[in-house]
């Protein structure tokens, strides 16, 4: 059985400031509480002097790319020194760490080591998933662990070539999961408390995908982008409803499906077509999915796009593009940020390029305009950053940073 530490410190912090709030701007899982990338924060900075937007601290950190979720004023990653893997609790003020769990061995790999996947914070409870296939639920103020699953041994789960990479997603009562298993344990839901299971669905090969929850002609599904297709299930039985044969390359299902309600989605990997937008139509319980397009210069590699006011914004490898969700038609195309990833709020883009290049873009399909750019990281970087009470919180293979991106003189007044 892992052990479990607990461990306060207080970092070393290279800047500080005044007290961060808490605010009611909270980032739980994987792509925020909408699972698509887009806050709805507002009085955000919109132009940034030379040197970037301030610095609030900075803290060392360890290997892995894991997303960063906040909640009530306290930060949840995962990331690993030379031997272990942790879940990591850090003061959203600070930095200062509250508590570290050992949730795995180092995972090891030549596109980087360490965890992949993003925690999920559920009613007071963090979910962890380790890039070994061990699934963690931990007391988010505690630390202490309330169980502990090995997907590999109980549930037939495949450890993809680099890692298990989907994030745990919280459902009511539920975690879904893209198990990755044999024997129908390709898509689980456990009881979020127990961890027993509720049900199973579906055979496909692996992928590292997170599930995307939705309602098509009211009825709710998990739409799971697996390796060779994209299938969607039932989420009160695990029922297949519908799919769409989409074989990707070397298993590279790697980005989320994006919603566009209350019907569409766009889906992207390493495949001959490499993007397609569908429509899925309803009757009753029964599903049919029509290709509205497809689309081969657009290929999201390991960034999930962002949809916005009918545009798709992502990038085709190391290419940022704009793209008419309607027609594909590429708006406009930007190069030099590398593998970037993209998190929007109040009219922008925080782009964090693959070098440690923080940029702020506007959102609009007119033209790329650059409103502020920066260099603050020298590890590669391929984390979304994290938006939580006007505070952008980014991360490489080292180190974490806070940053204050808000408008507080507009705020103050």
């Amino acid at each position: 059985m892992l052990g479990n530490y607990l461990k306060i410190a207080l970092p070393f912090l290279i800047s500080c400031s005044s007290s961060i709030k808490t605010g009611s701007f909270s980032w739980s899982q994987w792509r925020g509480p909408n699972q698509d990338g887009i806050s709805l924060e507002t009085g955000i900075l919109t132009s940034w002097p030379e040197s970037g937007p301030k610095e609030i601290w900075r803290v060392p950190a360890g290997q892995g790319y894991s997303g960063i979720s906040v909640l009530d004023g306290r930060l949840y990653t995962q990331y690993a020194d030379s031997t272990v893997e942790f879940l990591v609790c850090l003061n959203a003020e600070n930095g200062a760490e509250y508590w570290r769990v050992q949730i795995d061995s180092l995972f090891k790999n030549k596109y980087g080591n360490g965890s992949r996947s993003t925690p999920t914070i559920d009613n007071g409870v963090v979910y962890a998933l380790s890039p070994y296939g061990k699934l963690f639920a931990v007391d988010a103020v505690t630390g202490t662990t309330s169980w502990t699953i090995d997907l590999v041994e109980k549930y037939h789960a495949k450890v993809p070539d680099w890692g298990v990479s989907t994030s745990p997603v919280v459902n009511r009562e539920m975690l879904i999961i893209n198990n990755c298993g044999t024997n129908g344990n390709g898509v689980i839901a456990l009881n979020k408390s127990t961890a027993e299971l509720i049900w199973k669905s579906e055979t496909e090969t692996d992928s590292y995908s997170t599930p995307l929850i939705v309602e098509i002609g009211n009825v709710e599904q998990a739409v799971v982008f697996k390796a060779d297709a994209v299938i969607s299930v039932s989420t009160k039985d695990g029922t297949r409803l519908w799919d769409y044969p989409w074989p990707s390359k070397m298993g590279q299902s790697n980005a989320t499906p994006i919603f566009q309600a209350p019907d569409k989605i766009f889906i992207s990997s390493y495949s001959d077509s490499m993007s397609a937008f569908i429509q899925i139509v309803s009757d009753g319980n029964q599903f049919k999915v029509n290709t509205l397009w497809q689309y081969n210069k657009m290929w999201n590699h390991h960034s999930t796009s962002i949809l916005i006011g009918g545009y798709i914004y992502g990038f085709h490898r190391e290419i940022l593009k704009c793209l008419d969700a309607k027609t594909h038609e590429e708006k406009w195309v930007k190069r030099g940020f590398g593998h970037g990833t993209l998190k929007y709020a109040d009219g922008h883009f925080f782009l964090l390029g693959e070098k440690g290049q923080l940029a702020l873009i506007a959102a609009t399909p007119a033209d790329y305009v650059e409103k502020g750019l920066v260099e603050i990281l020298g590890e590669k970087c391929w984390t979304v950053p994290t938006l939580s009470n006007g505070y952008l919180y980014v991360r490489d293979e080292k180190v974490i940073l806070c940053l204050d991106v808000k408008n507080r003189t507009q705020t103050s007044k």
